[in-house]
């Protein structure tokens, strides 16, 4: 893997849209749907398996902390 699907796998793992990772590495918009479309997906792959939302107000992501919240 490159430098720079390194840091967009980083990005999205991070819950970053692509527009966002863009414009945060400097990237013409829609190159990465054009050209680093698998770095974007194993990112957000790897997001998901940590079970973490997009985002963290949604209705899942209060569930979720509601139940880390029940084990303490």
């Amino acid at each position: 893997m490159t430098e720079i699907e390194c840091s967009i796998t980083r990005l999205a793992t991070m819950g970053r849209s692509p527009y966002q990772i863009e414009e945060a590495l400097g990237m013409p918009h829609y190159t990465i749907h054009l050209r680093y479309h698998a770095a974007l997906m194993a990112g957000y792959e790897a997001r998901a398996r940590r079970g973490e939302s997009r985002n963290e107000n949604s209705t899942t992501a209060i569930q979720q902390k509601e139940k880390q919240n029940d084990n303490l």
